[in-house]
């Protein structure tokens, strides 16, 4: 069995969605379990986040340090452009949509309930 993680989680929600199977989604209990599953998972994400950060901030530093004329806008914007600051941003965006997921399955937990 492969490994679980938020991004798989998030992949098998896309891919009901496209396959037009939605109303699966429609069960209670399976939301509580992808938001658990996903509220625990997000530990992981959050982690690989704040290192990709340090590692941003550490080259930012480093091509602060090497200006000539120190120009901070210069540096970000150069800062901008590799790689690590890339992932960072994705993984960013990866955390907001498995907070959102999160609120989501609250709220359509306790809506089907009633």
């Amino acid at each position: 069995m492969p490994e679980r993680t938020a991004k798989t989680i998030l992949l098998e929600m896309v891919g009901a969605v496209k396959a037009g199977s939605v109303k699966d989604l429609n069960n209670p209990q399976l939301w509580l379990n992808r938001a658990f599953e996903l509220n625990i998972l997000l530990l992981d994400e959050k982690d690989k986040c704040e290192r990709l950060r340090q590692a941003v901030a550490i080259k930012k530093l480093a091509v602060y340090q090497g200006q000539e004329k120190k120009n901070v806008s210069a540096a970000d914007m150069e800062i901008r452009t590799l790689d690590d600051y890339r992932d960072m941003k994705i993984q960013e965006g990866v955390i907001e949509i498995i907070e959102e997921q999160i609120k989501l399955a609250k709220k359509n937990s306790g809506l089907n309930s009633y």
